[in-house]
């Protein structure tokens, strides 16, 4: 009988081990990133041919793979009267765990769960951890739920789907709802871990709109995201992008990986019926994706007729020669080395502002590590302004400023965007606390006025 749940565990703990996502993995092996989910769901099983494959991608031995899928399911049945059993029932002590652990292997299991349910009430959870590898997955999952109730998650994936729905909405709605994400709401983070481990996707997308609405970020789940099922991170990437832009990502794309990336671009076009500004703001950041993917969507949009081919003019040296000859096929018209270009249509909120500065940042500088600096600068700048009051600002002004004039020399001049919406930024803040000033003068003269009234009773 093949041992799913023991396959998945080990495939699980030997890919994290290599510092793999289940994106890489499947592009290693060569399947999707669906059938390794499901591997490591215990849901399906590789194929034989595969294994050799994953073997070699996590670096573990063929031979421990092909024995785990195919070890004996535990036996349930008790072993009551073995020479286990009786050695621990003469046991003095009953809470060594060192003596317990030497017979745990030959234990029956009614008789290994009392030893650790009485180890846990003496010393606590931790103490019984070792021993858990040889109790039935049953146990393990009873003992996970009191586990959960004190918000240890280590066994959560052996606890029942309606208990870990059930504790993910206990941490949620008892989480603190005022913590911002980079003091890292310990509730929401447990929340996550469990989350993560559900099966049911209109729940887990419940509850990670829950989450985004909360912080308006993904950062408090950053730790774990690649944990998340695909299908999930595709769905909430296409929304928070629709929002945000696609430049809301800059940090995120190795950890969403390649094919979700693509989905997602694919997701936000058709979000915006395929219009020029959409292309616009996923050319942005088309190396992040599998161009394959991108461009395969393309051809279908195009074949039936939900993408107008010069939407792409301005893009076209991007992609492919077999794409570009598509296109051509399709009506597109080369001048020499460029096509028929055309311009995007002008920012129209504050998602296209920052989408057009990304795009110059990347476009300004071959240098890497200036390029980081300044994505960097822009993204601590947008984050010091939503996060700010009134007495951070004149230190943000001053330091936005310095910042500026070190990161951006050659655009130091009147007529360049970026200088001007930053520009624009710092004096909107600065108007702000003229205003704020202003009124705490007024209520400067209001209080001393109170106080001259009360002295006059007085």
């Amino acid at each position: 009988m093949f041992n799913m749940k023991k396959f998945a565990d080990l495939l699980s703990v030997k890919r994290k081990a290599k510092g793999l996502t289940q994106d890489q993995l499947a592009d290693l092996v060569g399947v999707s990133h669906q059938a390794v989910s499901k591997w490591e769901r215990a849901e399906a099983l590789p194929e034989i041919s595969k294994i050799g494959d994953i073997a070699l991608a996590i670096e573990t031995p063929a031979e421990e793979l092909i024995n785990t899928l195919y070890e004996s399911q535990p036996s349930t049945a008790p072993t009551t009267n073995s020479s286990a059993d009786e050695a621990y029932f003469a046991l003095i002590d009953k809470t060594r765990v060192g003596e317990i652990y030497a017979l745990a292997p030959n234990m029956s299991k009614e008789t290994l769960a009392l030893a650790i349910d009485t180890i846990v009430a003496e010393k606590g959870t931790s103490a019984a951890t070792m021993l858990f590898r040889f109790a039935s997955e049953e146990y393990l999952g009873h003992i996970g739920k009191q586990m959960l109730a004190s918000g240890d998650v280590s066994l959560a994936k052996y606890v029942d789907e309606p208990t870990l729905q059930s504790t993910v909405v206990e941490y949620i709605s008892s989480a603190d709802t005022t913590a911002d994400w980079r003091q890292k709401n310990e509730k929401y983070l447990r929340a996550g871990k469990l989350l993560v481990l559900c099966k049911d996707l209109e729940f887990i997308n419940d509850m990670f709109d829950h989450m985004v609405a909360i912080y308006d970020t993904w950062n408090v789940w950053k730790s774990i995201i690649t944990e998340f099922p695909s299908e999930v991170l595709v769905h909430q990437g296409i929304k928070f992008a629709v929002r945000k832009g696609t430049g809301s990502f800059g940090g995120w794309w190795g950890l969403l990986g390649r094919r979700n990336v693509s989905k997602l671009f694919l997701g936000y076009a058709d979000y915006f019926k395929n219009n020029a500004q959409a292309w616009w703001d996923i050319m942005l950041f088309f190396q992040h994706s599998d161009a394959s993917i991108i461009e395969s969507g393309i051809k279908e949009r195009v074949e039936r007729n939900d993408l107008d081919i010069y939407v792409l003019s301005a893009h076209a040296l991007k992609f492919t020669p077999e794409m570009s000859n598509f296109l051509a096929d399709h009506g597109m018209i080369y001048k020499g080395n460029n096509t028929v270009s055309a311009s995007p249509k002008a920012p129209q909120n504050e998602k296209d502002v920052w989408n057009t500065v990304s795009e110059a940042i990347n476009k300004s500088t071959e240098n890497p590590s200036l390029l980081r600096a300044r994505l960097r600068f822009e993204e601590e700048f947008d984050i010091k302004l939503q996060d700010s009051d009134v007495r951070d600002w004149p230190e943000i002004i001053k330091w936005a400023d310095t910042a500026r004039k070190e990161l951006y020399p050659e655009y130091d001049t009147p007529d360049n965007a970026i200088l001007k919406e930053i520009l624009n930024r710092l004096r909107n803040i600065e108007e702000k606390l003229d205003d704020v000033e202003s009124m705490t003068d007024d209520l400067e003269d209001t209080i001393s006025d109170l106080e001259s009234r009360i002295d006059e009773l007085e």
